[in-house]
């Protein structure tokens, strides 16, 4: 919690000394989404604050893929407007192939889709991107189980917590 609120505090600092600086919007953004996916803050709050950043952010740079990545996890999340966060996903890809949060979040969408064998691919594919961010390693032992590949799930978590016995995410999703 304090990290993400100490982030918030710090995009707006920078908004402060340029307002036409896109990716401090964008960082907002992710800022509150993750208040709501950590439980700290509730959807009805934290959601509109991310939406608004994002849609500053986007107003400023249509192209920014960070920007683009955090306004479809709200449309998926929040408004429920499939269609379009499904286009913002791969929006984002497209601009910033190498972004590995949006092939994240937008795994977590396939998931919601039922699109089980894609979600995999993007899971694995922000794995790659990131072979040392333990969030989206561990995140690909959450599709595997979401996808029924149970034994590959268990597998992989028991990879990251033969690195990191204390990492909770993987813990929780071998759980």
């Amino acid at each position: 919690e304090q990290g993400l609120l100490q982030g918030i505090e710090y995009f707006r600092q920078a908004i402060e000394v340029d307002r036409q600086y896109a990716p401090a919007y964008s960082g907002l953004a992710d800022c509150y989404n993750m208040l709501v996916v950590y439980g700290i803050s509730p959807p009805r709050e934290a959601f509109p604050k991310a939406k608004e950043a994002a849609t500053k952010a986007l107003s400023i740079d249509g192209e920014l893929a960070e920007a683009r990545t955090s306004l479809a996890f709200i449309e998926h999340r929040w408004d429920w407007a499939r269609e379009e966060a499904e286009q913002n996903f791969q929006l984002a890809i497209r601009h910033k192939p190498t972004y590995a949060p949006a092939h994240q979040w937008y795994s977590s969408y396939l998931v919601a889709m039922g699109r089980f064998d894609e979600a995999v691919a993007e899971a694995k594919r922000a794995e790659e991107l990131e072979p040392l961010a333990f969030i989206s390693n561990s995140h690909v032992g959450w599709i595997l189980y979401l996808g029924g590949r149970n034994d590959e799930a268990i597998a992989h978590c028991k990879r990251l917590l033969d690195v990191d016995p204390n990492f909770f995410p993987a813990r929780r999703y071998l759980g």
